[in-house]
């Protein structure tokens, strides 16, 4: 019985993981908008600077 131990931790984590992938969606659009807040932010902070 301890011998399969490894195939069934394998056997639980393959179909979470793909739960997992299927429900993250298209993030590429939240990404793109951290990175405009982000340059808008650090564009400010520069003028303020000067």
């Amino acid at each position: 019985m301890g011998a399969c131990a490894p195939a069934w931790g394998m056997a639980g984590t393959l179909p979470g993981l793909i739960n997992m992938m299927q429900n993250m969606g298209d993030n590429s659009a939240i990404i793109k908008e951290k990175i405009r807040t982000f340059r808008s932010e650090w564009e400010e902070s520069a003028q303020n600077t000067t």
